[in-house]
């Protein structure tokens, strides 16, 4: 009995730490070579918090105010480039403590409804949830959201009867709403909760902490959103990069569970069957919000918000990844109350976990060798970083105006304001070419809101500056 005592303490207190550590190393060895991934958002973020630093306010690299991102992200960078560290490498650390973090909060709220087994197991899974550590070596928003949904969540499920703890979930939520703006469903949600889940708290006390936490949680997005519009801007965009049809999205996130070589169809099912166990779940004792049920609950609403109002791209839905393996959990828990079946869910989970923990170590070395990320738009990869556009940038410094459809890349290569080509069916300014810009044009992308390099040559004169493998530099000017 005595040793049962013992393992047990060791698991309440050490385990989540050293896994917790884990991840966070795990992180840090992936960003190693080039640092946090880069993107088209990184781009923004980035510049947001250079010129915030600089004290010029919410600005972007095209010198145009901040709207269809929040503001935290840029705002917290900033803050911590002020200790002397360089910006980029300050994404790199808050996403590689927040992953870590995000996995304390992961235990808290995962022991709250499962048995010890069962919490070791999913913390474990937690260190291999591929979704968000993929996004934890990137620059990104998400990783620091996630910790505010999670903190959130075991501040709610803990209780919220003091002033103190209201208090803590008011701040929580606003800042989520100005990390991701989606974030503002963690309000509404918090609203439905305050009045409705039982507490020691009589009707009229609910009423009231209901009431302050609506008027003060949405203030400082208010406040943004006022900001957004006396600038004649909005917080919502329809340029991208060309939609994706369902099957594309399914197929993005069957693979959490499931590898490419299983068939479409049943990776597909298996996505099926676990929303299905979710919600029946949720759906047999929904009356009662226990925190499973809370958390099935706002899962539903959360990626039910992004299937009627936006896009379920993965990397928008990882944020719910953790809450996914918190309440596939507590099902199983449910499920399975004797132990020899438990156990038996033990042992299967436990080989499951060799694919996302394969999928993460992989990624992690290839990470370390070729720099985070992979693709058309991740600009830390070799291929970005070691070709021979960004070469020529930077020993063949531009002065002037400089126009590029990778203004994002241009701009994290030489850290000056760099300008996209015309919108498709924008009016297109008569000082486009006043000051003849030069324009570089990379061959390999092809962003569908953006004008193309034929639709430029129909309306100037393009002087070929250089000619590169994958791309051309030039000089517009307009046609006599």
């Amino acid at each position: 009995m005595y040793q049962v005592v013992i393992n047990s303490h060791f698991h309440k207190s050490y385990f989540p730490f050293a896994l917790a550590l884990s991840g966070t190393i795990l992180v840090l060895i992936s960003t190693a070579k080039y640092g946090a991934g880069l993107s088209p958002d990184s781009a923004i973020y980035l510049s947001v918090a250079d010129h915030l630093r600089s004290g010029d306010g919410f600005l972007t690299y095209q010198m145009e105010p901040l709207s269809f991102w929040p503001p935290l992200f840029s705002s917290l960078l900033a803050i911590l480039s002020l200790t002397g560290v360089d910006l980029h490498d300050a994404a790199r650390y808050l996403n590689a403590a927040a992953f870590g973090v995000s996995m304390l909060l992961f235990h808290r709220i995962v022991a709250k409804f499962t048995t010890a087994g069962l919490t070791f197991l999913a913390d474990l899974t937690m260190l291999f949830a591929y979704p968000v550590f993929f996004c934890a070596t990137m620059t990104y928003s998400e990783p620091v959201f996630i910790v505010l949904l999670l903190l959130f969540f075991v501040v709610l499920l803990e209780g919220v009867e003091t002033p103190g703890r209201l208090t803590l979930l008011i701040a929580i939520a606003a800042l989520a709403s100005l990390q991701r703006y989606v974030g503002g469903l963690l309000i509404i949600f918090g609203i439905g909760l305050l009045l409705f889940r039982r507490s020691r708290l009589n009707r009229s006390q609910r009423l009231v902490y209901a009431s302050l936490f609506a008027t003060l949680a949405t203030l400082p997005l208010i406040i943004w959103y006022f900001h957004v519009h006396n600038l004649g801007l909005t917080m919502t965009d329809t340029a991208g990069f060309g939609p994706l049809s369902i099957s594309n999205h399914l197929n993005d996130l069957s693979h959490w569970f499931l590898p490419a070589a299983v068939p479409f169809s049943l990776r597909v099912t298996v996505l099926l069957v676990i929303s299905v166990l979710l919600i029946a779940c949720w759906a047999i004792n929904f009356r009662n919000l226990n925190p499973l049920n809370v958390i099935i609950l706002f899962m539903i609403l959360y990626i039910g918000f992004f299937l009627v109002f936006s896009s379920p791209v993965e990397r928008y839905l990882a944020p719910m990844y953790p809450l996914l393996l918190a309440a596939g959990f507590g099902v199983i828990e449910i499920l399975l109350p004797k132990e020899k079946h438990r156990q038996m869910a033990l042992i299967l989970i436990a080989i499951w976990t060799l694919y996302p923990a394969g999928r993460v170590i992989k990624n992690t070395i290839g990470f370390y060798r070729h720099g985070a990320g992979g693709g058309t738009y991740y600009y830390s990869t070799d291929s970005w970083m070691k070709g021979e556009l960004r070469n020529y940038i930077l020993e063949h410094p531009f002065s002037g105006s400089t126009m590029s459809n990778v203004a994002d890349f241009v701009y994290l290569t030489t850290g000056r304001s760099v300008q996209f080509p015309p919108r498709v069916n924008s009016t297109w300014a008569s000082d486009l070419v006043s000051d003849e810009p030069i324009l570089i044009w990379h061959h390999g992308t092809h962003r569908t809101y953006l004008v193309e390099l034929e639709d430029l040559r129909k309306k100037f004169e393009l002087v070929t500056v250089k000619e590169l493998t994958t791309a051309s530099i030039y000089k517009l000017k307009t046609r006599i």
